[in-house]
């Protein structure tokens, strides 16, 4: 659906990458703009972002959204959005080209494991080892020793080796999606969204899903708090 499919009154979570951190802010559609700003690219209507009761402009910095829709109630990511304000200011205008299907939340449902990793990112070849955090088929997210990576940008290009317990091999590629350089115990965590998935990375998932399933089943089966192991 592209943006200006998103109903009025709709909630938007806005992200953007300021100085190395991202920054999240809640608006919500005003206006759904039906003619196109130009070729295949749409906009809508917010309500302006304050901060300090001053009105954001987040200038040539991308924004991702992520829209709870008002009318199906079915949520959606724009990966690539740009921004402005309308004539009067009275509206924050977003813009994009994407036209993503709504989020099928078992593709995007993640699997822990310790999984070793290699990874290269960008333009520097320089592999860096670390450790598989979670997994699912639309993207993994990896933990390295902190200062391996500094400053990451959102949509940098990545490249890995994932090595599961057999030592069987996986290639995946994709975009860093979010980069957070103080995430636990000195570990810096990139998430990172796949581009084209190969059938055999689709196959790991699903084999580390069915038994993450057949775990929770069993602990229920014995009334476990199957949650409680990440709160140690």
């Amino acid at each position: 659906m592209f943006i200006n499919g998103i109903a009025e009154g709709s909630a938007l979570k806005l992200t953007v990458r300021i100085n190395g951190e991202n920054m999240e802010f809640d608006t919500k559609v005003i206006k759904a703009y039906q003619e196109p700003y130009q070729k295949d690219i749409y906009y809508i209507g917010c309500e302006p972002v304050l901060l300090n009761d001053k009105k954001v402009s987040f200038g040539r910095h991308i924004v991702r959204i992520f829209a709870q829709n008002a009318e199906d109630n079915r949520e959606y990511k724009y990966k690539t959005c740009f921004n402005g304000f309308n004539k009067d200011r009275s509206q924050l205008l977003l813009f994009s080209g994407d036209d993503p299907s709504p989020i099928n939340h078992r593709e995007s449902y993640r699997v822990a494991c310790n999984y070793k990793s290699v990874v290269q990112i960008g333009n520097n070849k320089m592999a860096v080892d670390g450790y598989v955090h979670d997994i699912s088929f639309t993207g993994i997210s990896m933990l390295f020793v902190t200062g391996a990576f500094k400053n990451l940008a959102v949509g940098e290009d990545v490249s890995a080796s994932i090595f599961d317990n057999n030592e069987r091999v996986f290639k995946v590629r994709g975009t860093v999606a979010r980069f957070m350089e103080e995430f636990t115990d000195g570990k810096t965590l990139i998430g990172v969204q796949f581009t084209d998935p190969s059938t055999a990375i689709i196959g790991l998932v699903a084999a580390l899903q069915r038994k993450e399933t057949m775990f929770r089943k069993r602990m229920m089966e014995k009334n476990v708090d199957v949650d409680s192991r990440n709160k140690k």
